[in-house]
């Protein structure tokens, strides 16, 4: 959709320019529509009430963390950001509860996945063979700035390409293969880009899903090493094969070589900046987005590391009170998941299973990498953690919902949006009216910088 409206920009922007331009018509939505403000708060009155707090704590210390930040500009940016993506996820909790919705937003999923891979298969691939181009992954993955930024949506994505097949398993015998191409055709792009976080992100929670659910996990986890073993041979067909046999040079790296020859890629260098900056403002953080500021040259303009991110920027308190809400949601959902994969059907049970796995893989992918910093990614978390809250309230009866919510708590919902909508409005729009400007005059003033290092958008440094 970026490419198609914004041509002339980067990737990277393109699919932030999407993202606001879902997060203004989302706005929108709620300032206009009744039943749509119903919805939200209905979700939002689910969580229990010492969740809702801490949540109104995190937003105050964010508040007061952007007020004292060096450039309160690009604080507020970031706030406002994370404030649309919370109430985009509670949005979404309230659309994802029922069968039809998991088979169709599996199906999208898969969907999405099957046209990328179509259109690097001929946008890419083949023209490097035509032309006879050496095969470089970095520069072959159109569509992303970056290959990594390709891996994190597969950490989040790869689960429900698991799921596919069985979901879909009625298809008739001659089109099930359809059911099989997204994953592999994933699974053969993640070897592609030797992806060591998202392949390990994903080892992990395949792991931990069958010491979870056991027995009822097996299907799963077996459609999940088949898709994997599968994705290797289309890999070793048309990325170890086929190009030395054209007489192109290739040398693949892989997974296993990265991990023992790149090391940390400098990320040791980027969490000590970020625990230096944390140590200079302990309590409220140097500010959202702030690390852009003070980032090391060279590297990145965020810390490759989702906790220390939060702890650097926002400060020690909101971070402790993130990290229990977040340790909270664990166990709460541990503890529902492994009942409800017990009494659910077949094709129940393998939805919750994939959000799980989704979400462990997210979740240690963020650990090492900007996976709450990219707009495809963020979004893609949105639909995951939704979909999770989804099931949750599905399935217990007990919160407290309320049929007609108060008038005083819509006027607060339109409130919060118009102040989020205008702060996120007012920060961005003098930078998309410079466009590539803003990126040409950072690249003449420093020509040190071989890459770009984004972060709101893809020349990610900021007041510099």
């Amino acid at each position: 959709c970026g490419e198609i409206a914004f041509p002339e920009i980067s990737v990277y922007d393109q699919k932030r320019f999407v993202q606001l331009a879902i997060f203004f018509a989302f706005s929108l939505n709620i300032i206009v529509s009744n039943q749509f403000r119903k919805d939200m708060l209905d979700a939002w009155a689910r969580l229990p009430k010492l969740f809702r707090k801490a949540t109104y704590a995190v937003g105050v210390l964010g508040v007061v963390s952007s007020v004292l930040a060096s450039l309160p500009k690009h604080a507020f940016q970031e706030l406002a950001l994370f404030g649309f993506l919370f109430l985009l996820t509670l949005y979404l909790s309230t659309r994802l509860s029922s069968v039809a919705a998991h088979r169709l937003a599996v199906g999208v999923i898969g969907l999405a996945v099957s046209l990328y891979g179509w259109r690097y298969l001929t946008g890419a691939y083949l023209p490097s063979l035509i032309f006879s181009d050496p095969l470089g992954a970095n520069e072959q993955f159109i569509g992303f700035s970056h290959p990594r930024f390709l891996n994190q949506f597969q950490s989040w994505t790869l689960p429900f390409l698991t799921a596919l097949p069985i979901v879909f398993s009625c298809i008739s015998q001659p089109y099930r293969w359809m059911t099989w191409l997204p994953g592999t055709l994933s699974w053969a792009l993640l070897f592609a880009t030797s992806g060591r976080g998202a392949t390990v992100a994903t080892a992990v929670a395949l792991m931990l899903v069958v010491v979870l659910f056991r027995g009822r996990s097996l299907a799963w986890a077996r459609t999940y090493l088949m898709l994997a073993i599968y994705g290797l041979l289309v890999y070793g067909l048309f990325f170890i094969f086929i190009p030395p046999y054209l007489g192109l040079e290739h040398e693949p790296s892989t997974v296993i070589q990265r991990l023992g020859n790149d090391g940390l890629m400098g990320r040791d260098r980027l969490w000590g900046r970020a625990l230096e900056l944390w140590i200079g403002q302990p309590i409220f953080g140097i500010g959202p987005q702030q690390y852009a500021v003070f980032a090391l040259q060279n590297i990145a303009a965020h810390p490759h590391s989702a906790p220390l991110q939060w702890l650097s920027e926002w400060g020690i308190i909101s971070f402790c009170i993130v990290s229990a809400l977040l340790f909270w949601g664990a166990i709460a959902w541990v503890a529902f998941s492994r009942k409800f994969v017990n009494e659910a059907t077949a094709q129940q049970s393998v939805i919750l299973i994939s959000v799980t796995a989704s979400l462990v893989a997210g979740s240690v992918h963020g650990l090492v990498s900007g996976i709450i910093v990219m707009p495809l990614s963020q979004l893609t978390m949105c639909l995951v953690v939704g979909w999770a809250l989804a099931i949750y309230h599905g399935s217990c009866r007990t919160a407290g919902v309320r049929e007609q919510p108060r008038s005083s708590e819509q006027r607060g919902l339109v409130i919060l949006v118009l102040l989020l909508t205008a702060t996120l409005a007012a920060t961005s729009y003098p930078e998309i009216a410079m466009g590539e400007r803003r990126t040409s005059s950072y690249t003449d003033s420093h020509p040190e910088e071989k890459w770009l290092r984004p972060r709101f958008w893809q020349q990610g440094y900021i007041g510099w």
